[in-house]
């Protein structure tokens, strides 16, 4: 419910040079529309749904790409 809070810091304008795509990966069909409303505003950030604890859907993430994760 408060993920804004967690993207706030990671798109702050200081950091604009280190700023990577964010995926939201969850098992949700779709993001609540409550917290679309707080993070649509934020340059990309995007929502795949998957089960975080299968491999296949992991590796459909591009996990192996990314360059932090946080759970």
């Amino acid at each position: 419910d408060n993920m804004k809070y967690l993207l706030l810091p990671l798109r702050r304008m200081g950091l604009k040079a280190f700023q990577h795509p964010i995926l939201i990966f969850d098992k949700e069909e779709h993001i609540p529309s409550e917290i679309w409303k707080d993070i649509q505003f934020f340059p990309d950030v995007y929502y795949m749904q998957g089960n975080p604890i299968k491999a296949k859907d992991l590796l459909r993430a591009r996990i192996k790409e990314a360059k932090a994760v946080i759970l």
